[in-house]
C-alpha cells in the first residue's frame, strides 16, 4: 500500500522521486490537497498501473480541524465518508454502453470492455476513522510536508511494509432510470421551452444533494400550477426534468437530452438547473455569458432571509462558508461563467448546444455523499426553517418566468463576446499553449462578434440568431 496524496499526476511523480513505483499498489488518496474529481483520481491511477485505489476524507478537508462536527456542528465525523460515482463522464458522460445515443429500450448497446468512461480499476471510499490504522502501518519515507493531513499520525508514503486484499462486490447489470417529466404549456409560444431540471437520486439519504433541489423543485411546480389554475400561464413553455442516475454517469439527463437533441436544438431557450438547493446561505452560481448579466438584475428584487436584497448578500458574501469578503464584488465578478461538469446541465451546454445555469446556496457543508446529509442536518445546521430553500424556489421561479414572458429574450451577446474573449486569453497564457495551438483564428471570433452586434443593435426588436 502506498500514500499519494491527492492521487494527481504530480503526486505519482513525487512518489517515484522517493523510489516509489505505483504499479501494482494499493494507492491511498485523499479528496481534497489540492482538489482533484475523484473519477479523475480514478484514470490517473489506472494510467499508473495502480491495482485499486482507496479514497478517503482527511479531516482537513471537510472533519473536526474546520469547527464542530456533526451533530454539533456542519462538519462531517470521524466516521463519515464521501461516496461518489467514478466513472469517466468527462469523457463520455450518460450510459456508457450507449455513447452519443440514447439508452432506451431496443437501443444498441456496445460491450463493456469498449466503454471508455468504464474504469478498469477498483475503486472504494473509506472513513478517516477507517483509514488511520492503515495509513499508521504504512512505514516508508516521511511524507512530504504538504501531504501530511490532519490526523495524529506520522504520515508515510508506505511501499512494502503494508498489504492489503481489496474486494468490492457491486452490482454491473443494466438497470433502469427513471425520468420524471412535466409541462406547463406557453399561451403565446408553446414551442418554445425553458426547461429546469433537479435529480431525484441520492447517496444514502441526500437531504441536501439533491433533496433540496427536489423539494424546491416540488414547491415551484405547485406555485405555478396555481397561478396556471387561476388563467396566468407563462408565454413560453415550462419543461420540468427530474432526472434519475445523476450520481453515476449523469445518466437520466444525459440520455433524455440524447434522445430529443433535435427538438431541444429548435425549441429550448435555456436550462436552469438547481442540483442542491441550500447547505448555507452563500448564492454561488455559474452560467453561460449570454445569461449572466439578466441574473444578475433578477437578483435585486428578491428579498433574503436576513431582510437584504439577494444582489447586496451576493455581492458582499465570500466563497468561504459565509466568509465576507474586505470589498464588495463588481457585477461582473458574481456569476462564474467558466461553467463546466458536475451535475445534469452538463448535456445541455456539452451536447446540445442550450445556454445553461446552475445555482445553489452553501455553507460549511461536511457531510457532503455520506449517511450524514440527512433531513436532521439540513432542518438543524444547513438551512434551519428551509429559509434558503424557499429562496431558491423564488430566484429559480422569477428566472424561469423571466426568461418565458420576455418579448426580447434576454441575452446579452457583448457579455458573451467578453467571456470567450477571456477564455482565449487564459488559454495563450497556459505555458507552452501557444507552440502546441494557434489561437490566433479563434481569439478574433468575439472581435467579430462584438462588432456584428454593434451593427445589430440599433434594430431593436430583432431576436439575435
Amino acid at each position: 500500500v502506498v500514500y499519494a496524496n491527492s492521487g494527481n499526476p504530480a503526486d505519482y511523480d513525487e512518489l517515484r522521486k522517493h523510489g516509489i513505483d505505483p504499479r501494482g499498489k494499493i494507492v491511498i488518496v485523499r479528496y481534497s490537497n489540492p482538489y482533484s474529481y475523484r473519477g479523475f483520481k480514478a484514470l490517473t491511477a489506472e494510467r499508473q498501473g495502480a491495482a485499486a485505489m482507496i479514497v478517503y476524507s482527511d479531516p482537513n478537508e471537510d472533519g473536526y480541524t474546520k469547527g464542530a462536527v456533526y451533530p454539533k456542528g456542519p462538519w462531517g465525523p470521524a466516521t463519515h465518508l464521501q461516496r461518489g460515482g467514478i466513472a469517466y463522464d468527462y469523457i463520455v458522460p450518460g450510459d456508457p454502453l450507449t455513447p452519443g445515443w440514447a439508452s432506451v429500450a431496443g437501443a444498441k448497446r456496445i460491450p463493456a470492455a469498449e466503454a471508455v468512461s468504464i474504469p478498469k480499476i477498483m475503486a472504494l471510499p473509506m472513513s478517516h476513522h477507517d483509514i488511520q490504522p492503515i495509513l499508521e502501518a504504512l512505514g516508508g519515507p516521511p511524507a512530504p510536508e504538504a501531504w501530511k493531513g490532519a490526523l495524529p499520525i506520522a504520515y508515510r508514503l508506505g511501499g512494502a511494509e503494508a498489504r492489503l486484499h481489496v474486494r468490492i462486490d457491486m452490482q454491473t447489470d443494466v438497470q433502469p432510470n427513471y425520468v420524471v417529466e412535466g409541462r406547463l404549456t406557453g399561451s403565446e409560444r408553446p414551442d418554445e421551452w425553458v426547461v429546469l431540471g433537479n435529480h431525484h437520486d441520492a447517496w444514502v439519504f441526500g437531504g441536501v444533494d439533491p433533496s433540496s433541489g427536489t423539494a424546491a423543485m416540488m414547491e415551484l411546480t405547485k406555485a405555478l400550477g396555481a397561478l396556471a389554475k387561476n388563467g396566468v400561464r407563462p408565454k413560453r413553455t415550462l419543461v420540468f426534468g427530474a432526472w434519475d442516475g445523476e450520481e453515476v454517469t449523469l445518466t437520466g439527463s444525459t440520455e433524455w437530452g440524447e434522445q430529443f437533441r433535435d427538438e431541444l436544438q429548435q425549441k429550448a431557450v435555456a436550462y436552469l438547473n438547481v442540483d442542491s438547493a441550500a447547505s448555507g446561505p452563500n448564492l454561488e452560481l455559474s452560467a453561460v455569458g449570454t445569461l449572466a448579466p439578466a441574473i444578475v438584475d433578477i437578483t435585486r428584487d428578491l428579498t433574503t432571509p436576513a431582510g437584504v436584497s439577494l444582489y447586496d448578500a451576493w455581492r458582499t458574501a465570500g466563497s468561504g462558508g459565509g466568509s465576507i469578503t474586505s470589498g464588495a464584488r463588481n457585477d461582473g465578478e458574481l456569476v462564474v461563467t467558466r461553467i463546466g461538469s458536475g451535475s445534469d446541465h452538463t448535456v445541455f451546454i456539452n451536447h446540445v448546444g442550450v445556454p445553461v445555469v446552475d445555482m445553489s446556496f452553501n455553507g460549511p457543508y461536511g457531510v457532503y455523499h455520506s449517511a450524514y446529509d440527512s433531513h436532521h442536518w439540513v432542518s438543524t445546521i444547513g438551512d434551519p426553517g428551509f429559509k434558503y430553500g424557499h429562496l431558491m424556489t423564488q430566484l429559480w421561479g422569477t428566472m424561469a418566468l423571466r426568461f418565458a414572458n420576455a418579448e426580447i429574450l434576454p441575452f446579452d451577446v457583448p457579455a458573451y463576446a467578453d467571456t470567450v474573449t477571456g477564455f482565449i486569453r487564459q488559454l495563450r497564457d497556459i505555458p507552452d499553449a501557444p507552440t502546441r495551438l494557434d489561437t490566433a483564428p479563434a481569439y478574433t471570433v468575439p472581435g467579430v462578434v462584438r462588432v456584428l452586434v454593434e451593427m445589430l443593435e440599433p434594430q431593436q426588436g430583432r431576436v439575435y440568431d
